[in-house]
């Protein structure tokens, strides 16, 4: 019998340099029913021809749109796809050969979890490996622990949800850049756990266009994600957090901006992770 489909949607804008790797990374997968569609997000470069002529050879699903964001451009391809597990994966990363039949087979032996995370390695621009990835044990989680706790995440990266999951959550935020953390809530506020293996599956791409390292970009579409659970009991701690996680790098590069966001937690909800902070404020 043939095993279930797997969707892998790739975004891509201006990565004319690392698209071919990405796609040719999915197609190598060891697992034998995948269904990619790659989506040119408006790239002003030649990542458009080098999707083609891949598309050529390997007959894939193109979808090429104006730029209108890497949210909009993962929701296109999950709407025009029908894959039961979804994988959004950046155009700059590359999958390691037996990732979506590792995640697939953990996933057909716990249903309850929406999504599978996994473990990843740096690379830099040219492909060679970085040190300095959190390494993540197996475990599983409910909404309760990732939202109350910003060490606890899957990550685009390496996460493949059930599309079920998915759509219980009710698809995807369209005015938010940061969507893999978005879903990940919305997909365990909707009653799925999310689970991590151990098992490296992803070379996850460092260099200074990455969205994830611009916490003065992101921390507002942070807050704004976790606003939409403001009435649960641990609002305050989650919010306190995502603050914490941008003081960590604001009070050593940029401490105006720092003192903003002190005065955006009150002093009830101040921790010793607060006082840190605030040491570093005047000491580094």
């Amino acid at each position: 019998m043939k095993p279930q489909c797997v969707t892998v949607v790739i975004p891509c804008f201006n990565h004319e340099k690392y698209v071919e790797d990405s796609i040719r990374s999915v197609i190598a997968q060891t697992y034998e029913n995948i269904e990619l569609v790659v989506v040119n997000d408006g790239s002003t470069d030649n990542s458009l021809s080098v999707i083609n002529a891949l598309q050529r050879e390997y007959g894939f699903t193109v979808i090429d749109q104006e730029n209108k964001g890497v949210a909009r451009a993962v929701d296109a391809g999950f709407r025009r796809s029908f894959g039961e597990f979804f994988v959004p994966f950046d155009s700059d990363d590359v999958m390691l050969p037996n990732r979506i039949e590792k995640q697939v087979t953990y996933l057909n032996a716990h249903p309850k979890a929406g999504c599978c995370g996994a473990n990843f390695q740096y690379i830099d621009s040219d492909g060679n490996p970085l040190p300095g990835a959190t390494f993540k044990k197996a475990a599983s989680y409910n909404f309760q622990d990732i939202f109350e706790n910003m060490k606890i995440w899957l990550g685009a990266p390496t996460s493949l949800f059930r599309r079920q999951a998915i759509l219980d959550a009710g698809g995807y935020d369209l005015d938010n850049i940061i969507q893999d953390y978005s879903m990940e809530l919305q997909v365990a506020y909707a009653g799925y756990t999310l689970d991590v293996i151990e098992d490296v599956v992803t070379l996850y791409r460092q260099h200074d266009r990455n969205h994830s390292s611009n916490y003065k970009v992101n921390l507002p579409y942070n807050l704004k994600i976790i606003e939409k659970y403001k009435d649960h009991p641990g609002y305050a701690k989650a919010r306190r957090g995502l603050l914490h996680s941008a003081l960590k790098s604001a009070v050593i590069d940029d401490k105006p901006y720092a003192r903003e966001l002190f005065k955006l937690l009150p002093l009830r909800y101040w921790d010793m992770k607060t006082i840190r902070r605030l040491r570093h404020y005047f000491t580094k």
